[in-house]
């Protein structure tokens, strides 16, 4: 939900993408037009942009994540590329000055309205992306699994 809305919100502002000019609706009434994301992660890892959804596209989704993806959080950034360094053999002379600066930086940060459980926007997301979400609970169950393929020292748990 948090990253539908960032995306909303950036698009309000980003007069140099192609997809721009939300900045004369709200984000309600951007939802309530249809005109938000639908599962976009469950349709990007079932490879179905169009077609309707079901459980048994979940339990696909579910089984990519399982077996061929690291899970990384965002509320758990740190651990997630402390992670990601393990995976790939990732290194550099700098990269601790990097890492610094997407945790605490940001290049691509932007500020909006956090919505509010049970509010309309929340509860109009959820009804538009409920596969998504259960997607979502099942990466953090995951995240959790995966801490024992990497030796991750930070405080973050």
């Amino acid at each position: 939900m948090e990253r539908a809305a960032s995306l909303f919100y950036y698009r309000q502002t980003a007069t140099w993408e192609k997809i721009f000019g939300f900045s004369s609706t709200t984000f309600e009434d951007f939802l309530h037009k249809g005109r938000g994301e639908k599962n976009w992660m469950v349709r990007l890892l079932t490879n179905k942009f169009t077609e309707k959804l079901s459980g048994e596209d979940l339990e696909v989704a579910k089984e990519v994540l399982r077996t061929r993806c690291v899970i990384g959080l965002m509320d758990r950034m740190e651990e997630s590329l402390e992670r990601f360094n393990t995976y790939f053999g990732w290194s550099s002379p700098d990269g601790d000055d990097c890492k610094n600066d997407l945790l605490h930086g940001g290049v691509n940060r932007n500020p909006h309205p956090k919505i509010e459980v049970g509010s309309e926007v929340w509860n109009l997301l959820y009804e538009q992306n409920e596969l998504d979400i259960k997607l979502y609970e099942y990466a953090q169950v995951l995240f959790e699994e995966q801490r024992v393929l990497f030796s991750y020292q930070g405080t973050q748990r």
